[in-house]
């Protein structure tokens, strides 16, 4: 089981493959720690959706995850710090999105 986060309203520059908009793709795992985090560097993120069923992540949370991870990445280990700065720029630029 994993998250697919289809973009709800991508920006310029939103990446974009054959299909559309490219989806974010988490694997339970990650999905788990990105919210253990989160959690820890004081990100409110109101509801996280733990299962996938279309619930959404507003464009606010997916800028303040964006930015979080931004901002302390420096304070993980590779590869755990390559993966989450590879996740930045879709929660940058989804627009929200929705969590299936």
């Amino acid at each position: 089981m994993g998250m697919d986060l289809k973009p709800i309203a991508p920006a310029h520059g939103h990446p974009h493959d054959d299909y559309g908009p490219v989806w974010g793709r988490y694997n339970i795992w990650g999905w788990g720690r990105q919210y253990e985090l989160l959690q820890q560097w004081g990100v409110a993120v109101p509801d996280w959706p733990w299962c996938n069923d279309g619930d959404e992540i507003p464009a606010e949370a997916c800028c303040a995850i964006s930015k979080a991870i931004q901002r302390h990445a420096h304070e993980l280990i590779e590869p755990e710090r390559d993966w989450l700065l590879h996740k930045e720029e879709f929660w940058r630029t989804c627009g929200g999105c929705e969590v299936w």
